[in-house]
């Protein structure tokens, strides 16, 4: 599963899953970070995604609130607003975890983070849950 190729959004992940995003500056392996529906980005319903302001990447409609790093690195970034963690790899990649659409109003309330800045982390590394009621009343 190379860039996502060949991956529709029925595809529904159990365990971890590797998926390699390639770019001009790094080559990253990424596991998926939670169970579930795998989506490619230009399937999410936000254009801040689907046209890939923020970078390549995938999508996942999660199954159960349980949140893992997905990636090896360090966490250079948690968001005040608990929405969004910041990983970088060893390889320079800047990997984003974002947790759920327009949740930022949410000022934190459905998420708890498990992880901080500096915290070197595994795929396999809990960084947090979250509420999927709680952060899918966004959508």
């Amino acid at each position: 599963m190379e860039n996502g190729e060949g991956v529709t959004t029925t595809q529904t992940v159990h365990e971890s899953q590797k998926v390699e995003v390639k770019d001009t500056a790094t080559e990253t392996t990424l596991f998926t970070p939670v169970k579930g529906q795998f989506m490619n980005l230009e399937d999410v319903p936000d254009d801040v995604f689907s046209k890939k302001m923020v970078g390549e990447g995938f999508a996942m409609n999660p199954e159960d609130g349980n949140i893992f790093a997905g990636v090896e690195g360090t966490v250079m970034t948690v968001f005040p607003t608990k929405h969004a963690l910041g990983i970088h790899t060893e390889n320079g990649a800047e990997v984003m975890i974002h947790l759920g659409l327009d949740t930022v109003e949410l000022n934190g309330d459905p998420f708890d983070v498990k992880v901080k800045e500096g915290d070197q982390v595994h795929k396999d590394t809990p960084v947090a849950t979250m509420d999927l009621k709680k952060s899918t009343s966004c959508w």
